[in-house]
C-alpha cells in the first residue's frame, strides 16, 4: 500500500510531524508520495497527480478541505490535526 503525505505550508508543527511520520512509514518499508508544495524530496508530487488509496492531511480544516479538492476521487484522507 502506497500513502500520500500533504500538509500546511509554512506550519512548522505539521512539517516536524509530517517528517516524523514519513520516519516511521520508512522504517515498515511503506512506500510514500509526497505533496510537492509541502515537503520536498524525489517522490514529491502535485496532489492531483497522487496514485495512493489514503494520503495523511497535517494541518487544519483548511488543508484538509484543499486535499479533498486536489486528490483525485475516491482517495481516503484522514486529517492530522496541526491548526489552531
Amino acid at each position: 500500500m502506497k500513502i500520500g503525505i500533504t500538509g500546511r505550508r509554512g506550519n512548522p508543527l505539521a512539517l516536524a510531524t509530517a517528517k516524523k511520520a514519513l520516519g516511521m512509514l520508512a522504517e515498515k518499508g511503506v512506500a510514500v508520495e509526497v505533496n510537492r508544495d509541502f515537503l520536498k524530496g524525489p517522490n514529491a508530487k502535485p496532489l492531483s497527480k497522487f496514485n495512493c488509496k489514503l494520503v495523511l492531511s497535517f494541518g487544519g480544516d483548511g488543508t484538509l478541505l484543499e486535499a479533498f479538492h486536489e486528490l483525485p476521487p475516491r482517495t481516503t484522507v484522514m486529517g492530522i490535526n496541526c491548526g489552531k
